[in-house]
């Protein structure tokens, strides 16, 4: 995510040296970050002041990403992380002092708000552990 010039750039993974080829980028409102659900297919996008977090379908042969619409956050989304399954997505509020949780559908990428939880003031970063039976908000 590329916050200042509000747009995602896109990357294929060379598999055995670790280069990045460029697939791409898209306009994005103010991101200032990313996640890739656990399968590869879906990106989430917080678009910051945008109170939304815009989701895209990422092409497997190009990388390059299709937008799949946004959905509604609480005040300036931060950070989103993904459960190991990718069944959840959980986002960061700054500007609301919560983490807002989401289902993921495996199909089509496509969130769906599954209610709120307090955090911290001013909560800027989210991580799943490896099982998926913590997350932890900074």
């Amino acid at each position: 995510a590329n916050q200042s010039a509000s747009t995602v750039s896109a990357y294929r993974i060379d598999q055995t040296s670790g280069l990045l080829t460029g697939g791409g980028t898209i306009a994005a409102a103010t991101p200032p970050g990313i996640a890739a659900d656990p399968s590869g297919k879906f990106v989430f996008v917080p678009t910051g002041s945008g109170n939304t977090i815009a989701m895209y379908t990422i092409n497997q042969i190009t990388g390059s990403l299709t937008a799949n619409g946004t959905i509604g956050a609480a005040s300036n989304p931060q950070v989103v992380a993904t459960d190991p399954l990718g069944k959840f997505a959980y986002a960061t509020t700054f500007g609301s002092n919560t983490v807002s949780l989401y289902l993921i559908n495996q199909t089509t990428g496509a969130l769906t708000a599954n209610g709120t939880v307090a955090s911290g003031a001013g909560p800027t970063g989210i991580a799943v552990e490896p099982t998926g039976s913590v997350a932890e908000s900074t």
